[in-house]
């Protein structure tokens, strides 16, 4: 990381992984988390690993592990989130004082860094500071989406797919999950009499964003987009992208940020005669 957190107004060194603590971890002893994740990513290289390990501060330690070396890990991408986040739960179960510290601050961690490591410092020290709570203090919510970010960029890496790996980053910068990248929608009566409407929606290649969400198409020439009226995010439902705002022949004003209307909900309907009902429409996740 190279640098400290802000937490709650506050500049907090002790966050930073290169911050100088002992821990105990695969049978030695770590001058910080830094040293250890980078001799964890030369797996059987114990001369190199001990280099890094006995070198004298952070930059000393981040340099050595940049070298390409035969015994560099095939597996990296996939693991070093979780290769951090294992060093910086030592490092904080380790030490009275910085788990002290960790548990007492409540608002969002804000790491320096690239922004691929400053996004995943963030979400794996919010992970450990539910986890390093009492029970009855921890937030379940929040820790569990912070699991499911980890392990949604670790099967992203393992497939070796550089575009989810990137996505699911940028949304964790967010504290989200990535949208799923197919969707079903299926109504009752009312969407027998749009042709376009039900079925399988993919994101559109060719215009793949609408206001920072997907843009969903389907083979039926059906849209599903995000769109901004007066002020308020409205999911949309239409036969052409983007719709004019009196053409929008679904609607549904939505006040959960960058999210998806996922479940049964209530949509405006503009009907022909120019009134619009509620109707009823379901939208799931599909996994491809």
């Amino acid at each position: 990381m190279g640098g400290p957190c802000i937490v709650d107004g506050q500049s907090r060194q002790e966050l930073d992984n290169w911050f100088k603590c002992t821990f105990q971890l695969a049978g030695k002893e770590w001058p910080s988390a830094e040293h250890y994740y980078q001799a964890t990513k030369y797996p059987g290289d114990e001369d190199h690993q001990e280099a890094i390990r006995r070198a004298p501060n952070g930059t000393h330690c981040w340099s050595l592990g940049q070298e390409e070396r035969p015994s560099l890990r095939q597996d990296l991408d996939e693991k070093k989130v979780e290769m951090m986040y294992e060093a910086n739960r030592a490092k904080f179960s380790q030490n009275r004082e910085l788990r002290k510290l960790l548990i007492s601050t409540h608002g969002p961690i804000e790491a320096q860094g690239s922004p691929f490591w400053k996004t995943w410092n963030e979400v794996l020290l919010e992970r450990l500071r539910e986890e390093l709570r009492n029970h009855d203090d921890m937030d379940t919510q929040r820790h569990a989406l912070r699991v499911d970010m980890m392990n949604e960029y670790a099967r992203a890496a393992k497939a070796g797919d550089q575009k989810a790996m990137e996505a699911v980053t940028t949304w964790a910068s967010k504290r989200r999950l990535p949208p799923p990248a197919a969707l079903s929608v299926d109504g009752g009566r009312d969407a027998e009499s749009i042709p376009w409407l039900c079925g399988a929606y993919e994101v559109d290649a060719d215009a793949p964003v609408s206001n920072s969400m997907p843009h969903y198409v389907n083979n039926k020439g059906g849209h599903l987009f995000l769109t901004i009226k007066e002020g308020l995010q409205v999911w949309v439902m239409h036969e052409t992208f983007p719709s004019a705002e009196a053409a929008s022949k679904l609607s549904l004003a939505f006040e959960i940020e960058d999210q998806l209307p996922l479940g049964c909900r209530r949509w405006s309907l503009l009907c022909d005669d120019g009134k619009s009902k509620e109707t009823s429409l379901i939208l799931k996740a599909v996994k491809c």
